[in-house]
């Protein structure tokens, strides 16, 4: 099995900070990847979907939440609206969440990438700019780390 990081930043994307909150804890169900030269997703490969956006404002940046693929990846009219009117395509698989924090009602439970740098989980100073790339570290310490922080973080009721 492998690994991905999904990147979204919500500035850049039709997946916008309104729509997250509207449609949250179903939406995303799916996720553009870009073009597959390199990195093909199997479903039951894992991905951590990480926000990004620093240079447009965005916070909180980090790790929201992890899951598993399912479904081989499929193309679907582009997200861009105008792309997909001119009738471009995308290639999108669909996902099915393990773990994830609502980023914006508790931005103090995203894992923020330098928890990642001192963990040793990454050796990259910031997040990936594609909107899939393969992850090739320590897969469960991530999501250990991430459910961790969940916890520590307790429930705010």
């Amino acid at each position: 099995m492998s690994a991905y990081f999904l990147t979204w930043n919500p500035k850049k994307s039709s997946f916008t900070d309104e729509r997250y909150c509207k449609e949250f804890p179903e939406s995303p169900g799916n996720w553009s990847i870009g073009n597959l030269k390199t990195a093909i997703p199997q479903s039951g490969d894992d991905f951590f979907f990480v926000r990004t956006g620093k240079s447009q404002g965005v916070r909180p940046l980090g790790i929201v939440g992890y899951g598993t693929f399912i479904g081989e990846p499929y193309v679907d009219r582009h997200w861009e609206d105008d792309k997909g009117a001119r009738g471009e395509t995308e290639m999108y698989i669909d996902l099915q969440w393990t773990n994830q924090v609502h980023c914006l009602q508790y931005p103090d439970r995203v894992v923020p990438w330098e928890l990642l740098l001192h963990h040793g989980l990454t050796d990259n100073d910031r997040p990936p700019q594609l909107s899939m790339s393969r992850y090739q570290g320590d897969v469960q310490h991530l999501k250990e780390l991430f459910d961790q922080r969940q916890r520590r973080q307790g429930d705010p009721d």
